[in-house]
């Protein structure tokens, strides 16, 4: 479903990833008894922590939180025969902001140098952050298939995988925020918000090729009001 609303319904308006939690089990690598049959742990504690700050605990898979938006019923966790109803409503609602981010990795020193710029095209009262993080795409792993020989898929292809955070706080950081105009100061049309991160990469079996940088805004007022403003990303070589 993802695939499609990414490649064939809304093409390049589409950012997804994927966070691997600590203590739910579908997360979990795969196993065979008390053999461990992936090659791969996707989970990290950035991740999990993320997942528990802005949303809560994961109740059941597949689940998707899209934009942010927080459904009465369910919450911010979004069953799958929903995901395409809530993209066509969130496509239609106009950014109070564009964005902008280039990346450049330097192989010496394994170190990205991350440039995102937020540039506000009308006034915008509420408090915003910002997150960046990397994710990997085309990442071949045993995964668990009921329709596959003997129930597993050795050569299944993981994409979006969530692989580090660059803000510092795990519900982002504070965007034009002033402590002198409480609670928040107004965003005004034209005003700039620009941050680099430089990253260092140590994990040596990340293939950089396919990883990718993305950032994005979102309202960060109240428990229910995380609403995603916008969005980029770019590859980070």
């Amino acid at each position: 479903i993802i695939k499609t609303l990414e490649t064939t319904t809304y093409p390049g308006h589409i950012i997804t990833t994927g966070y691997y939690v600590y203590n739910f089990q579908q997360a979990n690598p795969v196993k065979q008894g008390t053999t461990v049959l992936s090659k791969y742990d996707f989970r990290t504690n950035d991740a999990t922590n993320i997942s528990a700050a802005m949303f809560g605990t994961v109740g059941f898979e597949p689940s998707a939180v899209i934009d942010r938006v927080c459904d009465n019923t369910s919450g911010f966790y979004l069953d799958r025969s929903v995901w395409s109803t809530v993209c066509s409503t969130r496509m239609a609602v106009p950014p109070p902001a564009n964005m902008y981010i280039t990346s450049k990795y330097d192989s010496l020193t394994k170190k990205v140098t991350v440039d995102v710029k937020v540039c506000f095209t009308q006034s915008y009262s509420k408090k915003v952050n910002l997150t960046v993080g990397i994710t990997e795409d085309g990442i071949v792993d045993w995964q668990e298939d009921s329709n596959a020989p003997s129930y597993y898929d050795t050569t299944y292809t993981f994409n979006h995988v969530f692989r580090a955070k660059l803000t510092d706080a795990y519900v982002g950081d504070p965007v034009l925020d002033s402590s002198a105009k409480f609670p928040y100061s107004t965003k005004l049309p034209g005003q700039v918000y620009e941050r680099i991160f430089i990253y260092t990469v140590t994990d040596p079996t990340w293939n950089l090729n396919n990883c990718k940088v993305f950032a994005f805004t979102n309202d960060n007022v109240a428990t229910n009001d995380k609403i995603v403003l916008q969005a980029v990303q770019t590859n980070l070589k």
